[in-house]
């Protein structure tokens, strides 16, 4: 049978509505061999044989019919949920069946059922091309080979020249999908949280406008309600942190700005402020007042200046007054304060103020150690802990003596020591020999700068190397960061003496 040009598509689908049965399906295409015909159902490769029978073929169109297996299994074809697609399809082998030998007389039947086969064999080809990615007739042809690091990539092709190329990972593009998913959810979230701001605002629109780009809720965006100052002079406003949780002023009482032409910043000076401002003025004591200075005792007050004597009395009182309260808390002008931190405090300038080993007032305890070793194992002679909080340096001082105890003329001895601050070294080691001779010595004195905070501990270490003993003495500490209690002034009539 001759194969007819006009009709030659080596494919037919067939679809099948859900819930209908249909077992037999018409192949409309010649084929040759029953292994030249291929049925899938909703895209799964049925077999020939188990599933189904042919019928026709040889050159001829034929039937494709599903037949009963073992019982109770039925070979059909039962559209499912939204139907189902059955697709016949035709690959003749590329191979040729008939060889015609010279000399002898052509078969005509057999010559034309090898050209039959050869025109399949080309309808399936042209089929199979026609269902790929191809380029237009017109278009300048590029490369069209996959890249060899393609694996894991998408398809892309190149932006310049259109050839195929690996395109982004696909991990990296599920990356970016969560991300956009994430992006759109939040966005999603942020304008219903928006929008649910505007539920219950009774203002105008007009005065909705007014408050483009606020992030106010709902009660507080309805205190507008009303107002009739104009943006100017709300704009006021710009700047002022004061917050609207602060505000709980009426239309009415915000209405009090219409009109008003202070500045942000004038505005600014009321932040924070608690009580009347006219109470706190008529309460600053007069010039007068200021320059009366009671000291000693009730009897004795003094008006414009106070003498020298005068004023050094009153402040050796104060300053026993502060170390010496009754209940041990410290004590300014005979009132006792809650915490040192309430004392006011003035900032000894001179860089050389030495002050005695410990000072509880002063928020440094002091403990003696072992001032005098023998052994070459460093051991802590002086250690100072500090309770208060200081600004700056300050600077550690110790009297360093090194002593031979041997009976040589020609001996000596050496002995070293180091400033160490919450356990590690600060300091560089001072070495410091005896001299030569029995009873020998040698005394030199030692200091150190260190920053200081509340709770750190330093320590003097010292040892000694040889026969005689390592001393440490005259500890004490200083610098251009101590505080002292400051007198504050007074009126006559508060003083406590």
């Amino acid at each position: 049978m001759t194969i007819d040009i006009s009709d030659n598509n080596p494919r037919i689908d067939y679809a099948v509505a859900e819930g209908v049965v249909q077992t037999v399906f018409a192949i409309p295409f010649e084929f040759f061999e029953d292994s030249d015909v291929f049925i899938y159902v909703d895209g799964i490769l049925k077999t020939l044989g188990s599933d189904y029978t042919l019928s026709g073929g040889e050159g001829s169109t034929g039937t494709a019919t599903f037949v009963t297996a073992t019982p109770p299994a039925v070979q059909q074809v039962t559209g499912a949920t939204g139907g189902s697609t059955v697709s016949i399809v035709r690959h003749v082998s590329l191979e040729r069946t008939t060889d015609f030998v010279a000399g002898q007389e052509i078969n005509r039947a057999s010559l034309n059922e090898q050209l039959d086969i050869i025109t399949a064999q080309m309808a399936d080809l042209d089929s199979k091309v026609n269902r790929t990615i191809q380029l237009n007739d017109y278009e300048i042809a590029s490369s069209m080979l996959l890249p060899k690091d393609r694996n894991g990539r998408t398809l892309a092709f190149d932006e310049t020249t259109g050839a195929v190329a690996a395109g982004p990972l696909l991990a990296n593009l599920d990356i970016i999908a969560d991300n956009i998913d994430g992006i759109l959810s939040a966005d999603n979230a942020a304008v219903a949280a928006a929008l649910s701001l505007l539920d219950g605002v009774t203002s105008s629109t007009e005065e909705l406008n007014i408050l483009d780009g606020l992030t106010s809720s709902t009660s507080e965006l309805n205190a507008l309600d009303g107002i009739t100052s104009s943006t100017a002079e709300l704009n006021l406003l710009d700047g002022v942190t004061v917050t609207l949780a602060d505000i709980t002023s009426t239309a009415a009482e915000l209405n009090l700005l219409d009109g008003v032409t202070a500045t942000t910043a004038e505005i600014n000076y009321l932040s924070g402020v608690t009580s009347a401002i006219q109470t706190q003025i008529d309460n600053i004591p007069t010039a007068v007042e200021l320059t009366q200075v009671q000291v000693e005792d009730d009897t004795s007050t003094v008006f414009g200046q106070v003498s020298g004597e005068r004023l050094n009395q009153s402040v050796n009182a104060n300053l026993d007054a502060f170390a010496t309260g009754a209940t041990g808390a410290p004590r300014i002008l005979g009132k006792a304060l809650a915490a040192p931190a309430d004392v006011p405090t003035i900032t000894v300038s001179a860089a050389d103020t030495v002050v005695r080993a410990g000072s509880a007032a002063l928020g440094l305890g002091y403990v003696e150690g072992t001032t005098s070793t023998t052994g070459s194992t460093y051991v802590a002679g002086a250690t100072f802990t500090v309770s208060q909080a200081y600004s700056g340096s300050l600077r550690f001082y110790a009297t360093q003596t090194s002593q031979y105890t041997g009976g040589s003329e020609s001996g000596s001895t050496t002995s070293s020591m180091y400033l160490r601050k919450n356990g590690v070294t600060i300091s560089s080691v001072f070495t410091l020999s005896s001299g030569t001779g029995s009873g020998s010595t040698g005394t030199a004195t030692r200091s150190f700068d260190s920053a200081v905070a509340s709770g750190d501990v330093f320590e003097w270490m010292h040892s000694n190397s040889g026969v005689g003993i390592s001393s440490i003495s005259d500890v004490k500490m200083g610098g251009s960061d101590l505080y002292v209690a400051a007198l504050p002034m007074i009126k006559a009539s508060e003083s406590p003496f």
